[in-house]
């Protein structure tokens, strides 16, 4: 097995280990008010995202209907298909607020110490660690 496969305790590098739910903050000494307030975002944005993927599950049911009916009604389909992007325009704009809220709890050198330019995953804070600059990089 390479790395990041299996290793002491089924945790190699690049797998998920001490502090996995914390990845972009790992390392940035957070306070126990600064972690309360994160993890309240993010069971908020959760609860948001199940909500409005239930409601996109149902709009892509309706327009698979309208696809498959003998005689397709475009305006019918066209309007599904814009209630399916106002639902994940909803979404991607919870997790924008989401990701604006949990920034705001930070202080500026935390925020400093984030790679810049990466967004967490919808429904997810977790995806980027301490910043850490690439081989050649200014």
């Amino acid at each position: 097995m390479g790395p990041g496969m299996m290793g002491p305790g089924m945790m190699g590098p690049g797998m998920m280990g001490p502090g996995m739910m914390w990845g972009p903050y790992a390392g940035m000494n957070l306070t126990d008010d600064q972690h309360a307030k994160i993890a309240a975002t993010q069971d908020d944005l959760s609860k948001k995202h199940w909500d409005l993927m239930g409601q996109m599950q149902d709009e892509r049911f309706k327009l698979q209907q309208l696809y498959s009916a003998p005689t397709r009604d475009n305006a019918a389909i066209n309007e599904a298909y814009k209630r399916l992007s106002s639902l994940q325009r909803l979404m991607h704009d919870s997790m924008l607020d989401a990701r604006k809220r949990t920034e705001a709890v930070l202080t500026p050198e935390q925020r400093n110490e984030m790679r810049p330019g990466v967004a967490p995953r919808l429904g997810m804070l977790v995806i980027c660690a301490p910043n850490r600059r690439m081989a050649g990089q200014k």
